[in-house]
């Protein structure tokens, strides 16, 4: 049965978990490992430089990034412009505290 998901429809139930994101020029998001997860980023506004497991993919609006599990996700980066960088994330299996792992990992910053 198709619905819209929230607390009206509890018994729709969902495995994913979907975030808004947005990062000011020359920003990052903390490292971070995916464990037993997979997460898509869909670029809404912006160039994103993704960092993964020491690659570095350059997605721009209406572009979809997979960062597959066990990835370290060393940063998604706010690249190039005077706006914000906006995206959806979405991770599947949904979200725990588990799911992520920031071990001796550091903020980093782009230049």
């Amino acid at each position: 049965m198709p619905g819209i998901i929230g607390e009206e429809t509890p018994q729709i139930r969902a495995n994913y978990s979907m975030g808004y994101v947005a990062i000011a020029p020359g920003n990052a998001t903390p490292p971070h490992r995916l464990i037993g997860t997979a997460e898509l980023v869909y670029v809404l506004d912006g160039t994103a430089e993704i960092r993964c497991d020491n690659e570095t993919v350059t997605a721009r609006e209406g572009e979809t990034v997979l960062l597959p599990e066990g990835g370290v996700l060393q940063s998604i980066v706010s690249a190039g412009g005077d706006a914000d960088l906006r995206y959806i994330t979405v991770s599947q299996p949904a979200y725990t505290p588990r799911s992520r792992s920031r071990g001796g990992m550091n903020l980093t910053r782009s230049t």
